[in-house]
């Protein structure tokens, strides 16, 4: 028999008072469908320093549409979000600065100012539930946490065990998960935060091989890590682990092309995993998808609106809120 009630990714269905009324208080989201998450591309290099903000519909296939342009034109940024708003940080206009910058994400229109890292640094990762939003690292070991919805400035949330550059991180509703980085020979390490807790990084585990540039995704139960550059080469490999445990990543399949320069260009739903841009050895301006609970290779989506590498995306429909389960 069917079931008729919603999903997160899909909210058609019988929505009664109390399902909604349960859904806000437990996890402070409104029901939301697989058509209303979106993946959202910033800035980057074309080869300028470019403003561009891109935007697609995870669900679907198809090329990027223009949203609207950064307060200033960025690369080597990183961008988190939660159901409504977006945030930008951490990248170089050329000097490297300390803005954040936020969009509404079910809008389109330009950025504007959200309030200042605790320092300057470019190439973060980053990660983020409904409510906190970590900036991890990024030349430095220093972590950050925003309140999404209030803009402000970033407060100190820890540090992490190294200085990493270009790593990627995804979550879980209760993790933050930072996943490779630095340069030759890239560094292996996987390391987590809890949101709640301030604090410094944990171990997790290793990457099946060191990198640094690639993209990381997740829905709220695994993370898939794709591409990025060895010392020799630019790789194809996809990597996976699951977000609720700790160990070491294992294989998952591979890209349609080896692609580099690709940190922070991902987005995520609770289905899909979608990488954006790149370098492969030359400037690209594909997406390219996968699906997140099946092992295997990537599939084309469609084209972002220029060629461009070392972008930031983020998304409405993340692994760090994708937590709704469906009443039985």
């Amino acid at each position: 028999m069917a079931t008729s009630y919603p999903r997160r990714d899909a909210a058609s269905g019988i929505w009664t008072l109390s399902d909604i009324t349960s859904n806000i208080i437990n996890y402070g989201t409104w029901p939301i469908s697989g058509s209303g998450v979106r993946g959202l591309v910033c800035g980057g290099k074309n080869p300028s320093i470019s403003d561009v903000i891109d935007y697609f519909t995870i669900s679907t296939t198809g090329d990027a549409a223009d949203f609207g342009n950064l307060v200033t034109a960025g690369r080597l940024g990183s961008g988190l979000s939660s159901f409504t708003r977006g945030a930008y940080a951490g990248h170089i206009t050329p000097s490297t600065v300390d803005v954040i910058e936020y969009v509404e994400v079910m809008t389109t229109g330009n950025a504007s100012d959200f309030g200042n890292l605790s320092t300057s640094r470019a190439e973060c990762s980053s990660a983020s539930n409904n409510t906190r939003g970590l900036f991890i690292s990024g030349g430095s070991n220093v972590v950050d946490y925003v309140t999404i919805a209030t803009a402000g400035n970033a407060i100190d949330f820890g540090d992490a065990v190294a200085s990493q550059s270009a790593a990627a991180a995804s979550g879980s509703p209760t993790r933050a998960v930072s996943a490779g980085g630095g340069s030759s020979p890239g560094y292996n390490a996987i390391e987590f935060f809890e949101y709640s807790s301030l604090g410094n990084t944990t171990d997790f585990g290793d990457l099946t091989t060191g990198s640094h540039g690639a993209g990381n995704c997740s829905n709220f139960k695994r993370a898939v890590y794709a591409g990025g550059a060895t010392p020799s080469t630019l790789t194809n490999v996809i990597g996976t682990w699951t977000l609720a445990a700790t160990g070491d990543a294992v294989d998952f399949g591979d890209l349609s092309t080896a692609t580099g320069a690709m940190a922070h260009g991902n987005v995520g739903s609770l289905t899909r995993g979608v990488y954006c841009g790149g370098v492969t050895p030359g400037l690209v301006n594909v997406i390219h998808y996968l699906t997140l609970e099946s092992a295997g290779g990537s599939a084309d989506f469609g084209d972002l609106t220029e060629a461009r590498s070392q972008s930031a995306c983020l998304s409405n429909g993340h692994g760090g809120i994708e937590a709704f389960y469906p009443r039985p």
